[in-house]
């Protein structure tokens, strides 16, 4: 058999011997809505959107650049592909107390 395989307990949680259970996030994507989201086992196992609006995803894979790879198969002939989503680290703002906008 290929692939990886995520078990679940029927409670939702993940068991401590799962092989992924250690991985800070576990992505995975629905075929027919068309949608990445993402699982946090450190956050008590919080479920989030990641990305939507996706053509028929198939596979998903982080690479050792960080970045998460994902195969499409697209809804014509030649619109499926793999494509990348890069991490970006967010940007801090910070105000000057001294400045005033009055």
């Amino acid at each position: 058999m290929l692939g990886k395989i995520l078990r679940i307990n029927a409670d939702g949680t993940i068991p401590a011997d799962n092989p992924f259970f250690m991985s800070a996030t576990i992505f995975f994507a629905d075929l027919c809505v068309g949608w990445i989201r993402k699982l946090d086992p450190s956050a008590g196992n919080t479920v989030v959107a990641f990305a939507q609006g996706i053509s028929l995803p198939l596979n998903l894979k982080v690479g050792a650049n960080g970045s998460l790879y994902y195969l499409a198969r697209g809804a014509g002939a030649t619109t499926g592909g793999v494509f990348r989503i890069d991490y970006v680290a967010p940007t801090l703002l910070s105000l000057n107390p001294a400045v005033h906008f009055d």
